[in-house]
């Protein structure tokens, strides 16, 4: 429960600090890369609908700035060279933000990139 509290916690705290930087009316492009099959993919899958959940509640109306933010997911299979072909595809979709929370060595990878 503590854990899912600091999802929480974490996931509001990046959606309100990357809306002080949109405009209104804007589009807030968020891809999380993460596991989303085999073993890590239910912890994966559940935690890309807390994001999207948060994203949709404080988008639009939710939103005093008027920004829109989406939420979504690519599957890197828990490795750091799908995560960097993952990346690559996220940049060209226009990602602003990418999010990143299981396995130290995806995160390693994705942070040297």
């Amino acid at each position: 429960m503590k854990f899912a509290l600091k999802v929480v916690a974490a996931t509001a705290a990046v959606l309100c600090v990357s809306g002080a930087f949109a405009q209104k009316g804007e589009v807030v492009k968020m891809v999380r890369i993460d596991a989303q099959t085999g073993l890590l993919g239910p912890v994966g899958v559940s935690q890309l609908k807390g994001y999207q959940f948060f994203a949709e509640k404080f988008s639009g109306a939710g939103n005093p700035a008027g920004v829109k933010f989406e939420v979504t997911g690519i599957d890197n299979k828990l490795s750091p060279t799908e995560s960097l072909n993952a990346l690559k595809a996220a940049i060209d979709q226009g990602a602003r933000y990418i999010i990143q929370g299981n396995g130290s060595s995806v995160a390693l990878a994705l942070s040297d990139a």
